[in-house]
């Protein structure tokens, strides 16, 4: 069944609710990191927040959609208050202005060193040129159009220039079912590019299987993304209908390893449950619940990281520096592996467990930490 645009903001979904935490709380990230960053070099805080496709600020039963949750954390935060601008838009003036009259309302504006300004225009290259941005200025970007048309691999290329990253909604359903229908060729072929389209076009006819279907639009797409500039792509995955098929994709993309990081801890956060293979980076509205095969993650990872680091001696942050961008799996679970494989002594720590802080009675590990595994018999 179709929504309209207007049915959408009637009452959220829950999908919307962590779509909009996840994009909030990466835009508090965002800007605590890179406004430190700016600190420590003496510079004024300065960071840049940029949502093409804003909507109305919230829904119809008053709950917060993104932009509000953004400005709400901006004034009541010491750091970003003086560092955010933020700028919202919408092609909808009756939107643009639910969007005004949303920020009036607020208390603490003045609080904040940039008020956020909301503007009212058709979301473009032209339209965030027309802007006179300084290059200098860290941005994210947040793209979330109704549908898909408006999201061209031009226009993500052209926010990803400079010191920039994005995050954007993906509407998958509509796209797959696009791939199949002739009369929505050019608007496709904006969003992939001819040469990627073509490519992905010639190996969906080489498969009938949904899961594989999707898992080639998702590597086009990436494709794409790296060839305009990206370094990391991260994926958070909906599925609202009958639990295995997505409807949407949440994808994020940085050419930074701290924001993927960043954006990585979050994801795993919001995520419906953990498998062996970490965080699901997916919602679903009924997840499986897990059975007696389900293995233990920590267990699973532990096992890989004796594989993987066999004769070596290396410190914690060294092993997931190596290997965290390789698996979904954030710090924490790195360290809780290796905790594990301490307490059943096949590494060796040092220092040891008996000289480290037990803060709590519990284990700790710091990121220095050298731990050696030993080579393996088998």
């Amino acid at each position: 069944m179709t929504t309209s645009v207007e049915e959408f903001f009637d009452e959220p979904l829950e999908q919307s609710r962590v779509k909009a935490r996840i994009v909030s709380d990466y835009v508090i990230t965002f800007t605590r990191i890179l406004s430190d960053y700016q600190r420590r070099r003496g510079k004024p805080p300065k960071v840049d927040y940029l949502d093409l496709f804003s909507g109305p600020g919230s829904y119809g039963d008053g709950t917060a959609s993104t932009p509000l949750l953004v400005i709400r954390a901006a004034i009541h935060d010491a750091k970003l208050a003086p560092a955010l601008r933020t700028y919202f838009n919408d092609r909808d003036i009756e939107k643009a202005d639910c969007l005004r009259e949303e920020f009036a309302r607020l208390g603490g504006l003045d609080k904040l060193s940039h008020r956020p300004l909301v503007l009212n225009e058709e979301a473009s290259i032209e339209f965030v040129e027309g802007l006179h941005l300084d290059p200098a200025t860290p941005k994210l970007f947040f793209l979330d159009p109704f549908g898909y048309k408006a999201l061209t691999m031009p226009l993500l290329r052209s926010v990803l220039e400079g010191w920039s990253e994005c995050i954007f909604f993906f509407n998958y359903r509509r796209v797959i079912a696009a791939l199949n229908n002739p009369a929505f060729g050019s608007n496709v072929e904006r969003l992939f590019g001819s040469k990627t389209l073509a490519s992905l076009k010639l190996e969906l006819t080489q498969t009938t299987s949904p899961l594989d279907r999707e898992f080639l639009v998702l590597k086009h797409l990436t494709s794409a993304l790296v060839e305009a500039g990206a370094k990391h792509v991260m994926n958070f995955s909906f599925k609202v209908e009958d639990g295995h098929r997505s409807t949407h994709h949440l994808i994020f993309v940085t050419r930074n390893r701290k924001g993927f990081e960043a954006m990585k801890t979050i994801m795993a956060r919001e995520s419906s449950r953990i498998t062996e293979d970490g965080p699901s980076m997916t919602f679903t509205q009924q997840p499986a619940e897990p059975t007696l095969f389900d293995r233990d993650p920590h267990e699973v990872l532990g096992e890989n990281l004796m594989k993987r680091f066999q004769s070596r001696t290396i410190s914690l942050d060294n092993i997931y520096e190596e290997m965290g961008a390789e698996t979904l799996f954030t710090q924490p679970y790195f360290r809780r592996s290796l905790l594990l494989l301490e307490q059943k002594q096949e590494i060796e720590v040092d220092p040891p467990a008996t000289s480290r802080p037990s803060p709590n009675g519990r284990q700790s590990m710091s990121g220095n930490t050298m731990i050696t595994f030993p080579e393996r018999t088998t």
